[in-house]
């Protein structure tokens, strides 16, 4: 594998307040592949808008949030958050303001309130406890042996595959940033579950003014979203609000919900 390129770190603060972002005709290829993962791809999520990224996969919605990230750079194009060009933002303001919630999460060898405190050192118990409720969590971390003080990581209490995806959600809900990314969020949650979780974080992003970038395949509540994109072969086939992309019958975005059933 091609080890990740060093990125030059610029100086250029983000605004305060809301932030939007903006990936400006990108075209981008993977270290090492064959075939670009974006082509000419120009897409928008408004600030204080949760924008849904849909797609088959490989269609390029993964590569989009790591590039909202600066986990590379476009080989075209540019992407903007806040209205800063990455290349000229500086890492750590970055780091601060946008947060990522993976398919993969990592938990330590330490209490289940260290690992949420991990992107917040400095917070409470009540801020960890009030994090793990948005996420769902609360309860299954309450009737846990010594509750939050329950040592997790190796050779600590197993969690399933939905009690890490919601500890890592909790983890980045406690750093409070204004652009929440998740990718697949809730891939291994009930659809019970999932429902809770999504309108735990709908609350919280709306109290925050936070902006959403979903990435996802699982359609069933598409309409909870105030914007969706999809993403075919690396290129944007269909965008707007999900009641008029599912109106069109036989466009992406129908098709794609009717495979699902």
């Amino acid at each position: 594998a091609t080890a990740p390129v060093e990125l030059p770190d610029g100086a250029a603060v983000l605004p305060p307040g809301a932030l939007g972002i903006a990936w400006e005709d990108l075209d981008y290829t993977y270290p090492g592949a064959s075939r670009p993962s974006l082509r000419g791809v120009s897409v928008r999520a408004a600030a204080e808008q949760w924008t849904c990224l849909v797609g088959v996969s490989g269609s390029g919605k993964t590569t989009l949030a790591r590039l909202a990230l600066r986990f590379d750079d476009p080989d075209r194009g540019r992407v903007r958050v806040g209205g800063v060009d990455l290349r000229e933002a500086a890492a750590d303001g970055l780091r601060g303001r946008v947060a990522l919630v993976s398919q993969e999460a990592h938990l330590f060898r330490m209490s289940v309130a260290d690992n949420v405190r991990l992107a917040r050192p400095g917070a409470t118990r009540e801020q960890v406890e009030a994090a793990c409720r948005v996420a769902a969590l609360h309860e299954e971390v309450a009737a846990m042996p010594a509750g939050y003080d329950t040592l997790l990581g190796e050779r600590g209490a197993s969690v399933s595959g939905g009690q890490r995806q919601r500890l890592a959600l909790a983890r980045a809900l406690l750093a409070e940033p204004d652009v929440l990314v998740l990718d697949e969020f809730t891939s291994h949650l009930d659809p019970a579950v999932d429902a809770r979780v999504r309108d735990g974080v709908h609350d919280w992003a709306a109290r925050r003014g936070a902006t959403v970038v979903e990435i996802t395949h699982r359609l069933h509540r598409i309409e909870q979203a105030d914007h969706v994109v999809v993403l075919d072969g690396g290129r944007v086939v269909q965008s707007g609000a999900p009641r008029e992309l599912l109106a069109e019958a036989d466009g992406p975005l129908a098709r794609l919900r009717a495979r699902q059933g």
